[in-house]
């Protein structure tokens, strides 16, 4: 049945609807993939029965609803806009290349200045003759580049403090011609800006060999604070992606959740939920603590008098199975018919060969592989047949847990006078209430009936669980081979087992459930915003709330007084691999600012020089256990350093070591540090902060006004700015719309004319014709409409409310309102007389006049939404599977959970925010353009394993009782050896290479 058709939406539309657990909850995921609240099938969540509540409630609570699909549809995208990339950069190289000569010149004059100033001082006229030719000299030079300059077009920004890359203006413009897909700014093309934009910080800002490295066709991390390898991580966001098409190597596309949430989750979102079950009164205290919900017991209708018999239990299980067989034969020889209850396919058919084997006996086997013959099975299991030998034996079903819970076994004739179904438990589970289930599939309606479980010391739970008094239980009683043994103190000490299982249970599902209140509060907030995207409500104060964030941001971070400190701490991590402090750096000059960078990294290459040497010398004595090859390979590709191989052998290490790090030192001292002079010019902030509002907004600020300005002003009047333009686009933006349906590319679409007649008519009350339309300039044609939507922005709209409102009633205003604006109001939408009812209509009015305004808010917001949510939750999947190990570290894995996965949230919804205003003010929509679903779904799972699995396992197993063996305190008796060190053992060796080679 379609889930998204009309069929499902009128199930939910009836007063009472059934269905699996799964399918609402997948149902109500789905509902937050649509594009539209039409498609939406589910209604308010208010009412839920849930039958087998503990089954749901409990022991389902951890297995999550997953809607998965490819982390990214198209990879193909990456490697056409890498293309993209790298045309741009070859286009800005003769900017880069005049920046670099403009500042290089300015360095030189500030030295030969300084110079200058010297030789004054001793008067020395040489050194003053040539200090003044070199000012001159490079004066010229620098007018001249910057003659140049003036003439050469900078198609993209970098923010080295951020490792972030924005296009220009006329960047965008070249990338438009150069990928040949037309405009960015339509909503077919709407990622193009980002995936260029990712495409050149893997260019421009990620070096290979320093923040990652290519080995095996893969693109693998370095860890920034320790150079480490992090396998299986990525970088969010397309960057990762945007790396690997510039390395070449195959682009992933990898699988992601999509959507998901817990049964728990899913049902505490109803208003009031009830249940029912036969087996609660052992979970009382989960409901209570988990869903606030009592446990009342309701009494059965007749009384039961099923006899449950003693555990019987024996010492292996060979002799335990031995024994079923014999009391299976004996009791269906009775003609008792019986239900085995075995805890797994596999255990279901051996003990079914063993039937065969030893008595030949006719029996049913009910488990997953033969799920389409359960009905067919149960009703069988309750009666009798005629056996080989004529007389009248009871069935035997063999089953799984799939006839443990809600099967109904009718008895057959002369079942009940024979004692009724037997039912017989292979082993005990790890909670009561499955084996309470399974017993009570005898003895209903007041049936006869009986139960007993068979149970053996090398069985699950009692190897893992069963404490020593009962193993030394069994030396007391003395009980022979083969022989079974009935004592209550053991079979106390099993249900204590039970009890210890489910505690643990119940603690992991609390622990999973706290683990999941994290991604439940994200998604809750995230799918109501989407929500009032999809009705589209009041969408102009979302995205006015976020031009506002957008530019608070920029200005506590680039206005700042230390803003350029900062970039140049980022610029020297990002370029000499050094790392420096704002404390390091304060009120230094540029040459001062270079010594301390080029001081730092010469001692961060020599510190690494030191450690990297142990990774290719195995014995620092032995020059036949050096790695040669890859030393010298490493000294070129690190220090542009060629070393001869046979010089190597015969030189020390440290000779070597010296080698190398004056290499470094001269690589280091011949680094370009001109780009300093531009942090520390005065005005560097500001104008930084001007190029950002121009990429940004398209709004040009005068950098010599504002630097007059506060940044408290200067943020108010770019807020001011930006409200006139958006302004301004309400007036135009419905007249470009609406012209773009009839002059195309192509030229006119005359078909189009009729259309167009009847939107400016009904919009502003144009009085246009088919005719007139032909008949005028397209040019002619938009000032006449932006002229009217003008007026009707203005004022005339108001004034045509306040004459309708003065002359008619409620039911005439609805009436009319309802014609002109394309509203569905009714008598209850609208308040009584005055001024909110002027104001409704208002708003009914004003929402009509930018109804293409508001159309285009709505494809935008809900396209970069669904996306960067998309990305979040791919994130959150990595963060799951890893987040565990952060216990080594003797943190606690749940808080850092919380708290990584907060600050991603925060992360994601500033990310949002900086795309949604980095293109609502330069896209437009084309006719008839929907909202793109950037769900690619795959495959929808109850995940039979859980989320936090991993973390889970590890958890349970630190929990876990400990009755059984005394964990002994672990004490290192001999010293820590370290990696590198020469062996303990005496070979001369390093340690990693000897005894710790397996370690």
């Amino acid at each position: 049945m379609d889930s998204a058709g009309d069929e499902r939406k009128a199930q939910y539309g009836c007063d009472i609807t059934y269905g699996t657990n799964n399918e609402f909850g997948f149902d109500y995921l789905r509902d937050n993939m649509k594009t539209s609240l039409e498609q939406m099938v589910q209604g308010p969540l208010e009412y839920a029965v849930i039958d087998e509540v503990d089954s749901i409630l409990i022991d389902e609570a951890r297995t999550p609803l997953i809607i998965s699909g490819p982390a990214f549809d198209d990879v193909t995208r990456y490697s056409r806009a890498d293309q993209v990339a790298r045309k741009l950069i070859g286009l800005q190289s003769t900017y880069d290349r005049l920046k670099k000569r403009i500042d290089s010149a300015e360095r030189t004059i500030a030295n030969a200045q300084g110079e200058l100033s010297d030789a004054k001082k001793e008067k020395d006229s040489k050194r003053i003759e040539k200090a003044q030719k070199v000012i001159e000299k490079c004066r010229a030079e620098r007018l001249a580049a910057e003659a140049e300059l003036e003439q050469a077009i900078q198609y993209y920004e970098v923010e080295h403090d951020r490792k972030a890359v924005h296009l220009t203006h006329e960047g965008v413009g070249a990338a438009q011609e150069i990928a040949g897909v037309g405009s960015f700014f339509t909503g077919s093309n709407m990622e193009w800006p980002h995936l260029l934009e990712q495409s050149l910080r893997a260019h421009v800002t990620f070096e290979r060999e320093k923040d990652y490295v290519v080995m095996d066709g893969k693109v693998i991390i370095v860890d920034e604070f320790t150079g480490r390898l992090m396998h299986g991580r990525q970088w969010s966001d397309g960057l990762h992606q945007a790396v690997e098409a510039k390395e070449a190597v195959k682009v992933k596309e990898e699988s992601q959740t999509l959507a998901t949430i817990t049964l728990q989750n899913f049902f505490k979102l109803y208003d009031q939920i009830a249940g029912m079950t036969g087996t609660a009164a052992t979970e009382a205290e989960e409901f209570m603590n988990i869903y606030k919900l009592d446990v009342l017991a309701m009494p059965t209708n007749k009384p039961c008098i099923r006899d449950d018999r003693e555990d019987v239990i024996y010492k292996s299980v060979g002799e335990k199975f031995n024994a079923i067989v014999e009391e299976i034969n004996e009791v269906s020889q009775a003609g008792r018919p019986l239900l085995i209850g075995t805890i797994s396919i596999e255990k279901s058919e051996a003990l079914s060969a063993a039937l065969h084997k030893r008595f030949g006996l006719d029996h049913e086997v009910l488990n997953a592989k033969q799920h389409a013959r359960e009905a067919e099975i149960v009703i069988k299991a309750g009666q009798q047949h005629k056996a080989r030998d004529g007389s009248m034996r009871g069935n035997v079903t063999i089953a799984t847990n799939m006839a443990g819970r809600g099967t109904d076994i009718k008895l057959g004739d002369g079942v009940a006078e024979a004692g009724g179904l037997h039912i017989l438990g292979t082993e005990r589970h790890e909670a009561r209430r499955i084996d309470n289930q399974l017993r009570g599939r005898s003895g209903r309606q007041g049936d006869q009936g009986s139960s007993q479980f068979f149970l053996s010391f090398d069985d699950d739970l009692m190897r893992v669980f069963a404490p020593e008094w009962t193993v030394k239980a069994l030396s007391w009683i003395g009980w022979e081979e083969g022989q079974p043994i009935y004592h209550k103190r053991i079979s106390k000490g099993i249900e204590k087992a039970q009890k210890k299982v489910e505690e643990r249970n119940f603690d992991v599902r609390k622990s999973l459930l706290e683990y999941d209140e994290v991604m439940d509060y994200q998604r809750k907030i995230f799918y109501s915003r989407r929500r009032q995207i999809l009705a589209g409500r009041k969408l102009k104060d979302v995205i006015s709330e976020m031009i506002d964030g957008a530019i608070a941001k920029s200005c506590d971070t680039i206005l700042d007084k230390d803003y350029p400190f900062k970039c140049i701490i980022e610029w020297a991590r990002s370029n000499f691999g050094a790392d420096l402090r704002p404390s390091d750096i304060a009120d230094g000059r540029v040459q001062e600012i270079e010594e301390i960078i080029k001081r730092q990294a010469k001692s961060d290459a020599e510190n690494n020089i030191s450690l990297s040497l142990g990774e290719y010398f195995e014995d620092y004595s032995d020059p036949r256990t050096w790695d040669v090859s890859g030393l010298c390979k490493w000294a070129m590709s690190s220090f542009q350093v060629s070393l001869n191989p046979s010089k190597v052998k015969r030189q020390s290490p440290e000779e070597i070591q010296e080698q190398l790090a004056v290499a470094a030192a001269e690589q280091i001292d011949k680094k370009d540090c001109s780009q300093l002079v531009e942090f520390l010019k005065e005005d560097f902030a500001i104008r930084t902060f001007a190029e950002w509002a121009r990429a940004k907004f398209d709004i040009r600020l005068d950098v010599a006004e504002l630097k007059e300005l506060k940044v408290a002003e200067i943020r108010r009047k770019l807020a001011e700015e930006t409200a006139d333009r958006y302004k301004q686009r309400e007036i135009e933006y419905p007249v470009e719309f609406a012209m773009n349906m009839v002059y195309g590319p192509q030229g006119a679409n005359v078909y189009a004319f009729e259309t167009l007649a009847d939107w400016a008519n009904k919009k502003y009350n144009a009085g246009l014709t088919v005719d007139k339309i032909q008949d005028a300039k397209p040019r002619a044609l938009r000032d006449k409409l932006l002229e009217l939507s003008r007026s009707f922005n203005d004022g005339e709209l108001d004034r045509e409310l306040s004459d309708r409102i003065a002359r008619s009633n409620t039911t005439e205003l609805i009436n009319w309102a309802n014609e002109r604006f394309g509203a569905s109001l009714t008598e209850e939408d609208l308040p009584g007389d005055g001024p909110e009812l002027k104001e409704k209509l208002s708003d009914v009015a004003r929402e009509f006049l930018r109804s293409e305004l508001s159309d285009l808010e709505k494809y935008v917001l809900l396209h970069v939404y669904d996306s960067t949510w998309k990305d979040h939750l791919y994130s959150m999947d990595h963060l799951k599977s890893s987040i565990w190990m952060r216990s080594w570290a003797e943190k606690d894995p749940k808080t850092e959970y919380k708290r990584e996965g907060s600050r991603m949230f925060e992360d994601m919804l500033d990310t949002i925010e900086d795309r949604v205003t980095d293109i609502i003010f330069k896209i437009r929509l084309e006719a008839g353009a929907r909202a793109r679903n950037v769900w690619n779904v795959s495959q929808t799972s109850h995940d039979e394993v859980g989320q936090f699995a991993m973390a889970e396992q590890q958890r349970a197993a630190a929990q876990a009782p400990q009755g059984e063996v005394k964990v002994k305190q672990i004490r290192l008796e001999t010293p820590k050896v370290g990696r590198n060190e020469p062996c303990p053992c005496g070979s001369g060796k390093k340690y990693k290479k000897c005894c710790g080679k397996e370690a």
